[in-house]
Formats: structure tokens, sequence, C-alpha cells
């Protein structure tokens, strides 16, 4: 079960999701189903961004890179910070929101695939958090851009796998 806030996205926001027919091809694939985005986004300054996950089956990874949010899992609370990366693991409940003072500015993916958990243990390395302080970093921001512009170009690349980008005036429900 997952509820949104079912805000409009802010000027400069966006999203691209993989639909769920190609996830499945990507999932049995053996060049892809190691590990392969389910959907990316970056959100600006994202007011009232609110979501809360009680069952969910990919990982999550939130990048902050203004502002500051709140995350919950289980009875504990954790402020999320300008520079702060959280990796939220399949089947781990929780719920996410942005201050409401100071909204966070995020890039995010949901991913999947056979290795994923190997994945966050290596970008976690001896971390036990489920939060990571990166700083803001000009080459991690830009890695999450060219995944994005990668997802925006296999829409025009290739008529064979069909993604669907959303605009600010669209909403999916599961993210």
């Amino acid at each position: 079960m997952s509820q949104t806030s079912n805000w409009p996205l802010p000027n400069g926001s966006y999203r691209l999701v993989v639909p769920r027919t190609v996830t499945k091809k990507l999932d049995k694939h053996p060049l892809c189903s190691d590990l392969y985005p389910k959907a990316s986004g970056f959100y600006k300054q994202a007011k009232k961004h609110t979501m809360l996950r009680r069952i969910h089956d990919d990982n999550l990874m939130i990048y902050c890179t203004e502002g500051a949010g709140q995350f919950t899992v289980g009875s504990t609370t954790h402020q999320i910070n300008s520079g702060d990366l959280l990796l939220l693991p399949s089947g781990v409940a929780h719920a996410y929101q942005a201050d409401a003072n100071n909204p966070w500015s995020i890039y995010w993916t949901h991913f999947s695939g056979t290795k994923s958990l190997e994945f966050i243990e290596y970008i976690k390395t001896t971390q036990q958090s489920l939060t990571i302080r990166v700083g803001v970093n000009s080459r991690l921001i830009s890695n999450f851009d060219m995944l994005l512009e990668s997802l925006q170009s296999s829409i025009n690349i290739s008529s064979s796998v069909s993604y669907t980008h959303l605009r600010a005036h669209e909403t999916r429900e599961d993210l």
C-alpha cells in the first residue's frame, strides 16, 4: 500500500517511469537483470511532497541537493539535509516528506535487479545507517542527470522499448 501527497510537480521537476511491461523484460534479460532503473526523476523545491509505503517491491535512492526533509522507518524519524543520500531497500516500510519551511530538491531513482542489495551494500560501505553524508557533489549530480538523459533518449532512440515520460501535469500513484 502506498499513499502519495497528490501534489503537482513544481516547475523544473520531472519524472521518467519505465512501464511494468518493460521492467518485466529487463528483469529477465541477461544483460539487465542484475540492476536496472524502474523510475527516476528530479523534484525541485518539492513543497508538500510526502510519501508513505508500507509494502513495496523495489529499492529507492534519494539524493537531497538543497533544502531538507525527513524519513521514518519503524517508529524512528530521521532528518535529511542537503548532501545526504538515502537508501531504502525493498521491503522496508517507510515514509518521507519535504521540510515544510525548507523543502528539499531531490534526485531519486527506484531500481530493481538481482544485484540490488549488493549495490546498496557497496554504496553504504561500512555505514549501518540508511543515510550517507556525501555532500553536494557535482559528479553525483552529473551521474543522476546522465541516468535521466539515458532514460529520456531511450524514448527517442528505440520504438521497441516504450518508456513513459510524465510531465509536471501528470501523476503516477506508485511513485
